[in-house]
């Protein structure tokens, strides 16, 4: 009876010791996988997996640190897929750091550096965000010129009450950073539109201009974007937008 006993614990201990030692795999293998590769990780995983299971058998009172050993595993794949990413993330906010402060290497501006104009595209890359894509930035006279492909939304009013909100939010911020130099703005956005020949062209949808004087009477914290093309002191608007 006792050598049944026996033989019934040694088979439980066997069982054990391959659960633990599959778990151990599988670990390992993910880690590896995402510091390496899949192979690498193949040959590794298989090696620890291996040694854990004979140190186990010689010595079966050090599965008391396996959950130690596992729950080390588990936070370095975590940090394996997190610190990359946090990583990524830095360089990412310093490159759109150096695009809107005007200085990216990679960026290609539309205007030199150290100009007005400069400056007055980098007030709109902050204004729409740095991923936007800029057609023109012009300054003649006190009177500026932004053209941008607006985004595309779900339905034909969502995509001109975007364009709305854009050109509120650029009149805003260039008569505000540029109340001294700009006497008048003008913006227009682009869209891809597609003719009856499922032909796709990038066409101007709209144009708004705001002079000085006109800008100076609103009160942006209470305006509503809507009003936007009876304000305008100039509003056009392409049939392919109109509600």
């Amino acid at each position: 009876m006792s050598e049944q006993k026996a033989q019934q614990a040694g088979i439980k201990n066997k069982e054990s010791r391959h659960q633990t030692t599959g778990w151990l795999f599988i670990l390992l293998l993910v880690f590896f996988w995402i510091v390496f590769n899949f192979l690498a990780a193949v040959i590794i995983a298989i090696f620890g997996a291996v040694l854990a299971n004979n140190l186990l058998e010689k010595k079966p009172e050090v599965k008391k640190f396996a959950i130690t050993v596992f729950v080390l595993l588990i936070a370095a794949i975590f940090l394996a897929i997190f610190i990359p990413a946090i990583r990524s993330d830095d360089i990412l906010r310093k490159e759109r750091d150096e695009i809107l402060l005007g200085t990216s290497k990679t960026y290609n501006y539309l205007t030199e550096q150290g100009t007005i104009e400069r400056k007055i595209e980098t007030g709109v890359l902050k204004t729409l965000g740095h991923q936007v894509k800029l057609k023109e930035i012009k300054f003649n006279n006190g009177e500026v010129l932004v053209g941008y492909v607006a985004k595309d939304n779900l339905t034909t009013n969502w995509i001109r009450k975007g364009i709305f909100i854009n050109a509120a939010d650029i009149i805003k911020e260039l008569s505000l950073s540029y109340n001294k130099e700009i006497v008048k703005i003008v913006v227009e956005p682009y869209f891809i539109l597609v003719d009856q020949y499922g032909k796709e062209s990038l066409d101007k949808v709209a144009t708004i201009s705001m002079k000085k004087e006109t800008w100076e009477k609103i009160n942006w914290d209470n305006f509503l974007v809507d009003n936007l093309p009876d304000v305008a002191d100039n509003y056009w608007q392409h049939p392919a937008i109109i509600k």
